[in-house]
């Protein structure tokens, strides 16, 4: 995709594995980055966003932050303090704490950390999670059932809370159907 000049916006699938050199170079109207959650050993090589001047966030779903190489994915001082970093909520601190990622100079939280069937999830304890937003109104629609149990990289979680305004501002909504296993629903849930 290098010198695509009109390329506003890029989603990089699950099924990726590696991005390689100049992938998206010379992007000039790349302004969004979307890299999504179900790979955890996404290799970024050189070069892959050099001189994508207009980049303005990076959204990074993966729990586990992907490896750049030692030329950080064509990603330079003035992109770490310029760009915005969005990360799963739960995993701010993870890539604070990364190598390459930890020096994007704002990283903000999602509102959630993963979703399965349509439903975002935040995690709650090691085995346990609870329905959250994606931040954005109606992103729920129709007739939603909550499952009492979700699988996330293989782990069986318990869904057990609904969190603050997790249906919040969801017009399309007609029945939401909660299991069992919910303990706890977090103020405004269905504002």
């Amino acid at each position: 995709f290098a010198s695509c000049y009109n390329l506003p916006n890029v989603y990089i699938p699950h099924s990726v594995e590696a991005i390689c050199v100049g992938a998206f170079q010379d992007c000039t109207a790349l302004k969004d980055v979307t890299l999504d959650a179900d790979f955890m050993n996404l290799s970024i090589d050189g070069e892959v966003f050099k001189d994508c001047y207009n980049l303005a966030s990076i959204t990074s779903l993966p729990l586990a932050p992907p490896d750049l190489d030692n030329q950080h994915g064509g990603l330079d001082s003035a992109t770490f303090a310029h760009v915005t970093l969005q990360v799963p909520h739960s995993r701010v601190d993870t890539y604070r704490n990364a190598d390459v990622w930890g020096q994007f100079s704002n990283i903000m939280p999602l509102p959630y950390d993963f979703q399965n069937n349509g439903i975002y999830y935040c995690i709650r304890g090691d085995n346990e999670a609870s329905v959250a937003s994606n931040g954005n109104a109606n992103c729920y629609n129709g007739d939603v059932t909550v499952p009492n149990a979700v699988y996330l990289y293989g782990n069986k979680m318990t869904v057990t809370g609904v969190s603050s305004k997790a249906f919040a501002n969801n017009s399309g909504i007609k029945k939401v159907v909660l299991p069992n296993s919910i303990t706890e629903i977090g103020n405004d849930a269905f504002w």
